[in-house]
């Protein structure tokens, strides 16, 4: 998963979906169904309700959809570019390292304010 906008050489640069967003709400309404359902404590040897199960394994399927859009909006990205080109390159950059602030009395502190 990309953790910044991915660019191309030629300055498109591709928007991410945010999957996530989009379901969130739906996540949070079941989320609340699930708090008012009898949840299993291993200590005090009390079983899980079957619609606490039942809410948590439609949790699961919620957050799982979205971790299935965003692997397969990944795969559409990916293929779009190396279709669309003769030569893909990647580059990993050291971004802690970039944007970390300067150590005081340093040379480098005013490169480090443009990033």
């Amino acid at each position: 998963m990309f953790t910044t906008k991915p660019a191309c050489s030629d300055g498109t640069i591709i928007d991410n979906p945010k999957f996530l967003a989009s379901t969130q709400q739906k996540i949070e309404q079941t989320s609340k169904k699930l708090r008012r359902k009898r949840a299993p404590n291993f200590k005090k040897k009390i079983k899980a309700s079957k619609r606490w199960r039942k809410v948590r394994k439609q949790i699961s399927k919620l957050q799982n959809k979205v971790a299935n859009q965003r692997q397969d909006w990944q795969h559409k990205v990916a293929a779009q570019i190396v279709s669309g080109n003769s030569l893909v390159a990647t580059e990993k950059l050291n971004i802690k390292g970039m944007t970390r602030k300067a150590k005081k009395g340093s040379k480098g502190k005013h490169q480090k304010t443009g990033l």
